[in-house]
Parts: structure tokens; sequence; C-alpha cells
């Protein structure tokens, strides 16, 4: 496929999450490829919105990304952390359950689920996530958090 093609095919995706028309059918059967780069577009939006504090923005640029990519893990645990920068920790803990269920080799799944545990003061759960992020990303980069957490969780089981 030519590159005006490509191009054409995107604008009109863009145009439809717009909601400035619908997708006709042909449309719908874009590439595979084009709605995950799209996705991804949207995610690392979602992620500088997230950065700047405006968590609906980013919340809805999540959504539009899950609607793309609905068996992406990634995008469901990038969901989870913005549920928990708005305090909703059951859909924040729903949105990591599937991100785990859909990449169970997705580390940060497990560590910001094992936050969201330790907040919620299940210390066996968050016991459990923090090693399995420890057993899929040994040296990964919370890996040091990851260690400080267990630590802490034996200490406060100990008192």
């Amino acid at each position: 496929m030519g590159k005006k093609w490509c191009v054409g095919a995107f604008l009109t995706l863009i145009i439809a999450f717009m909601g400035l028309r619908t997708i006709t059918q042909e449309e719908s059967s874009l590439s595979a490829t084009l709605k995950a780069d799209y996705a991804n577009f949207l995610a690392k939006e979602a992620r500088v919105y997230a950065d700047n504090f405006d968590y609906a923005t980013a919340l809805a640029r999540v959504n539009q990304a899950l609607v793309l990519q609905p068996e992406n893990g990634i995008l469901w645990a990038l969901r989870g952390q913005v549920h928990l920068l708005l305090y909703e920790w059951m859909n924040a803990l729903d949105d990591f359950n599937r991100a785990i269920e859909l990449s169970p080799r997705y580390a940060l799944a497990y560590f910001y689920r094992g936050n969201l545990h330790y907040i919620l003061r299940d210390l066996e759960s968050a016991k459990i996530d923090f090693t399995s992020y420890l057993t899929v990303a040994p040296n990964g980069n919370f890996a040091t958090t990851a260690r400080n957490s267990l630590v802490s969780i034996a200490n406060e089981q100990n008192q």
C-alpha cells in the first residue's frame, strides 16, 4: 500500500475518533498496524496529560486507545495508573487485573497492583505482586522499590 493510502486512512481514523463522522464498513477494516500506531499515539498523549495533572483527559485518551486495542494489556495497565491518580481504587484494581490477564509478563502491572494492594492494606496480595514483579523483572526500574516494599510488609506482619 502506498503512503497516500496510509495517510488518508490515518486521517479518516482520526476524524472518526473526533466524532466528526462515522467510519464506513470499508474503513473499519484498516490495518492492525495503523490501529496500533494510533493507539500508541493516544497512550503517549494520555501520559502527557497525566504528567500535567489533567487526569480526565488522560483517561479519555487511554479509553480511546482501548477501543482500538482492547486486548492490549499495557493499555489496561496505563488506564489503571490513571485510575490510581484519580483515587479510583476499584477501577484501578479491575484494570490491573485485566492487564495481567492479557499480558502476564508485563512487570509494571504487578508493581502498580502491588502498590494498590498495599494502599488497601491487603498485605498478602501486595507481597505476591511485588514478588511477581521481581520474578518478571528482577533488574527492572522498580526492583529496588519492590524489594524494599517486601521488607516493609514483612516488618509490618511481624509486629
